[in-house]
């Protein structure tokens, strides 16, 4: 299968489409992670209406990983 190469491809793919984990601080996650060379696929973003902060990655394996903190 494919890897996706952007965010809407990641959501259009079958079966599972990406996981999440709901994290503490997603700006010291994502931080950690780049700091560790893993490459951030969907910038930080305050989704305000949603009462979340969010950002995405993509595994080895081409799978999309969601972090996402309440605001």
């Amino acid at each position: 299968m494919p890897t996706a190469q952007n965010f809407g491809d990641g959501l259009r793919t079958s079966g599972i489409g990406h996981f999440c984990f709901r994290v503490d601080d997603v700006d010291a996650v994502l931080a950690e992670l780049n700091r560790r060379d893993v490459p951030t696929f969907v910038p930080l973003g305050s989704y305000p209406d949603a009462g979340v902060r969010l950002c995405f990655i993509r595994d080895n394996n081409g799978n999309l990983i969601e972090f996402v903190t309440s605001l």
